[in-house]
């Protein structure tokens, strides 16, 4: 059945602080599975990781569902300037198809960090799965664990599916 949940998990580790994620899936099959499927990725990477033992103490789900769709794909991207100084927003506007309904313009907001320089920029806008794949071919060191802090730290910076991310 059409549905999309919005969720938030908290893993409570032993003697750690606790892992939360909060997202939002939506399946024309039900939702059930989808949030199976984080909770147990999550779960498989703490209780496999090779440099400490981790005892989960407890799963808390928390869970709201509506019958309907919510997914979309973005169709295009426009620069309201063409030109900016340096310290100046860059405002975008997005566009979201939804599957089920209207077109939606969505305005974004850049802040480019100070000393950012002059000259052409690159700006990718993307959902979180290819945000995470551009910034491992950025970056990929940052994804290379080295204890369990870097791991507890690498999963907190989970991304929400249901959002754009700029980089």
């Amino acid at each position: 059945r059409d549905s999309t949940a919005s969720y938030t998990l908290t893993v409570h580790l032993k003697d750690l602080p606790p892992l939360v994620f909060e997202d939002q899936v939506s399946s024309p099959g039900g939702v059930g599975f989808p949030i199976a499927m984080n909770l147990m990725d999550a779960t498989d990477i703490l209780m496999r990781n090779p440099y400490e033992k981790v005892e989960v103490q407890k799963v808390e789900l928390a869970v709201s569902i509506t019958d309907r769709l919510s997914r979309g794909t973005i169709e295009w991207i426009r620069l309201e300037e063409t030109t900016v100084e340096e310290g100046d927003p860059i405002h975008l506007q997005v566009a979201v198809q939804n599957l089920l309904g209207e077109l939606e313009i969505h305005p974004l907001q850049i802040d480019l960090p100070d000393g950012s320089g002059s000259g052409p920029i690159q700006i990718t806008v993307s959902d979180a799965g290819n945000y995470l794949l551009e910034s491992m071919k950025r970056n990929p060191d940052h994804f290379r664990t080295r204890n369990l802090e870097d791991l507890l730290k690498l999963i907190q910076e989970y991304k929400r599916s249901d959002e754009v991310y700029v980089s």
